[in-house]
């Protein structure tokens, strides 16, 4: 909507797109906007956070850091390592 609060938007997008590497159910596929005017703002404010995201392996070398890797969490590779485990069982 052309009042839309477009930094609450932007942040609840990333949020919702990027917050968990996209490994949960309410993972954000798509964004409706209203009106091109508004959508090209929010492209426009969206794109700078999307372009300079990290994302890459989760082991690597000391210094860098990744925001976004294959997995969101220690857990969560241990529970996968788990399932190859199970299979390989």
């Amino acid at each position: 909507m052309p009042d839309a609060d477009l930094d609450a938007t932007v942040k609840a997008l990333m949020g919702g797109a990027f917050g968990s590497a996209d490994e949960r159910c309410m993972a954000l596929p798509v964004a409706i906007v209203v009106g091109n005017d508004t959508a090209n703002k929010l492209i426009a404010r969206l794109k700078p956070f999307i372009t300079q995201l990290r994302i890459g392996p989760g082991i690597q070398p000391e210094g860098e850091e990744n925001e976004m890797g294959p997995l969101v969490s220690s857990a969560h590779h241990k529970k996968v390592l788990g399932y190859i485990d199970l299979g390989v069982k």
